[in-house]
């Protein structure tokens, strides 16, 4: 069976989008704006409810875990039990109602925009939402950023099928919620719009670029008046980095753009999974519930997206070794790949961030005996490793270095970055390894031809 783009969309045959706008249609601004504005708002209230939402359900399973383990053998089971119906049930509703809606959506938001899929606004949301937060909440480890992305893009699908139905001002109501999206899920308003050119693949025109900017300040808005306007970690100012450490930055770079690369190729292969009857992928299912509810016993901070584990070593360095950063170096990459597989709402944008920061502690333990100077600290590292690796897996070095700023206010980190950044991309690139999402997309487009 071929695989045709929609009617509603482009029908040229590569897959390269074309500019939003085309000059046989004149966008009414004014009117468009008034939609970006809605999306924006709509947007950002989407992704407070799913934040709260999410920090009810972990704060949930945090009470749960420590009065279990009060219960003796009890408590154990009733751990193993909470992992292992929370993780299938939240990938059986994207199995069976909405499969759309399975892993991070970015992929799907890219396919949209292609022409080849369709969002069912309403459906996928709802799907969406409940399936990452039962399966977050029950320890899967994945993140929130790639669900609030595919959503708030999907609120502009839905307000655009209310009026204009051409495809130029749809795209560009897509394009501006899923930029929205990406604002509303990190507190930050530059990384959104940068991430809405940079990564969907689109060439906008001015009246798009205005839109999206448009949509991302006013779900920042509402997410800083309901959830302050702090940046995600709290961490002291940090000086200037001393230009000598740079080439250690780059090195770190250039570790994440190999990982990177073995990062998206496990990902990639376990893709297969996806393909199996139903049955055998309840199996897995299974399986990974029961290692979540294990893990609840034998460490919980394995579990979830990890943003508390990457605060606490920015905050405390001093409490972590070698041998315990590779420990959950290695067990959260196994995890995201794991999580991943069950094809549950989530994404690892935020996994990925995490498993950075933490090969960026491990590289500053293993300089710090030979560089015993005051201003060769860890936090540097950890920030830029948190981009550099998130670079390297989806070759957006723009939108990591915008990203880490805003979301720590280090403006002082910028070089470090760039040089981190564009130094992964360059090896992952050089080992001719696909961007996760394209690849993710590719691989979705041969599995609906076949």
């Amino acid at each position: 069976m071929s695989l045709q783009k929609t009617s509603h969309y482009s029908t040229h045959s590569d897959t390269t989008i074309k500019p939003l706008g085309e000059p046989a249609f004149k966008i009414r601004v004014l009117p468009l704006l008034a939609k970006a504005i809605v999306i924006g708002l709509c947007s950002g209230l989407l992704a407070v409810l799913f934040h709260l939402s999410l920090d009810f359900g972990e704060g949930f399973r945090a009470h749960l875990i420590e009065a279990a383990t009060s219960e003796g053998s009890m408590g154990q089971w009733i751990l193993l039990a909470f992992g292992l119906f929370t993780v299938v049930i939240a990938a059986s509703l994207v199995a069976l109602i909405e499969p759309a809606a399975g892993g991070s959506g970015i992929p799907h938001l890219k396919a949209v925009l292609l022409g080849y899929k369709v969002y069912r606004p309403t459906r996928l949301v709802l799907v969406k939402f409940f399936s990452g937060l039962i399966g977050i909440s029950g320890g899967l480890v994945m993140g929130r950023e790639g669900p609030t992305i595919q959503m708030s893009g999907a609120l502009g699908a839905g307000l655009s099928q209310l009026g204009s139905q051409h495809a130029s001002e749809q795209k560009i109501l897509i394009m501006a919620g899923s930029g929205a999206g990406l604002t509303a899920a990190f507190n930050a308003p530059l990384a959104g719009v940068v991430f809405a050119l940079e990564e969907l693949g689109v060439r906008p025109t001015a009246v798009a670029c205005v839109a999206t900017v448009t949509a991302c300040l006013c779900a920042d808005l509402v997410c800083r008046s309901v959830m302050g306007q702090s940046p995600v970690f709290e961490i002291s100012k940090l000086d200037t980095p001393n230009l000598l450490w740079m080439p250690i930055y780059i090195g770190l770079g250039c570790l994440c753009g190999a990982l990177g690369v073995v990062f998206n190729k496990s990902l990639l292969a376990l893709q297969s999974l996806s393909r199996l009857k139903l049955s055998l992928r309840m199996m897995g299912w299974i399986v990974t519930g029961l290692t979540m509810g294990a893990l609840a016993i034998l460490d919980p901070k394995f579990l979830g997206a990890g943003q508390s584990l990457i605060q606490e070593t920015l905050n405390h360095p001093e409490a972590w070794s070698v041998k315990a950063l590779a420990l959950f170096l290695v067990g959260r990459f196994l995890l995201t790949l794991m999580s991943y597989s069950t094809g549950s709402a989530g994404g690892f944008f935020a996994p990925v961030l995490v498993m950075g920061g933490l090969l960026g502690g491990l590289l500053f333990l293993g300089f710090s005996p030979i560089i015993a100077q005051s201003d060769f600290t860890e936090a540097p590292l950890i920030l830029t490793g948190m981009a550099a690796l998130f670079s390297g897996v989806a070759r957006a070095p723009l939108t990591a270095i915008v990203l880490i700023i805003e979301m720590t206010g280090q403006y002082a980190m910028v070089l470090p970055l760039l040089g981190a950044t564009y130094s992964a991309t360059l090896v992952a690139n050089a080992l001719r390894d696909t961007p996760i999402y394209e690849a993710l997309l590719e691989a979705d487009l041969a599995q609906s031809k076949s």
